[in-house]
């Protein structure tokens, strides 16, 4: 029994001698490899730490250009607004062009024959009061109609009506037609040239609003891809649980 039990007791011994050297060689290896160890500790924390500051960037660039791209998406539609509502203004302006053309045309025509009536010899002009009372009349209507016509402004009608200038209401009935047909000639010329004018300046606006519209559509659309190229490589560099978490929020 003494034999057995210092064996025992022998083997007890070899064992918690083998478990210290055992440790031993575990704290001389783990003191050998500490700096390593802390070296890729401290690697790896920094790597976690950059693609956290680069995901950071990233969705800073991509909420900037999201909030560019609705920008310019409103930009867009406000120019399209715009580009139509000057669509219509030239159309409008055209439409006002052409009238003044054909107006114009309708008392050219109509001053080329009251010229070639006028230009045949006249009876003399009587004296007698009934005969310049029936001129006057005669005067006073046509230069009504004429204004009515638009061939006549206001302070030209006062000075028919006034017989002032070349406005005698002696003259043969001829020549006052003659007369307030040149005029109104002149004037629906006048009248043309402004509205033709006007239409250029209305073309002019309506090609620039287009040009813009254009413009700001072409850059909404490339905002819009960029601002999703940037939303994707966010999503790319962006691990799954933290995607999961952000979208369960």
């Amino acid at each position: 029994m003494a034999a057995a039990h210092k064996a025992l007791v022998v083997m007890q011994q070899g064992i918690v001698i083998q478990l210290a050297l055992v440790a031993l060689v575990v704290v001389v290896l783990a003191l050998l490899l500490a700096p390593d160890a802390r070296r890729a500790l401290r690697e790896l924390a920094q790597r976690a730490a950059e693609g956290r500051f680069h995901r950071v960037r990233l969705a800073a660039q991509a909420a900037d250009l999201e909030r560019y791209a609705e920008e310019v998406a409103v930009a867009a539609e406000r120019a399209a607004v715009t580009a139509d509502r000057r669509h219509r203004e030239w159309a409008v302006a055209y439409q006002t062009r052409e009238a003044a053309w054909n107006a114009y045309e309708s008392a050219d025509a109509a001053a080329r024959r009251a010229s070639l009536a006028s230009a045949y010899p006249t009876p003399a002009i009587s004296d007698e009061p009934a005969d310049t009372d029936a001129n006057r009349r005669y005067l006073h209507r046509a230069a009504t109609e004429a204004y009515q016509r638009g061939e006549l402004t206001a302070a030209q009608l006062r000075d028919v009506l006034a017989h002032r200038g070349d406005w005698d209401p002696d003259r043969h009935p001829f020549e006052q037609e003659a007369m307030l047909r040149r005029a109104g000639q002149q004037r629906m010329l006048r009248a043309y040239r402004t509205a033709s004018e006007m239409e250029r300046a209305a073309r002019h606006a309506a090609d620039t609003a287009a040009a813009a519209r254009r413009s700001l559509e072409d850059e909404a659309f490339e905002a819009s891809l960029r601002a999703r190229q940037a939303r994707t490589r966010l999503e790319a560099q962006t691990p799954r649980r933290l995607r999961a978490l952000v979208a369960n929020r």
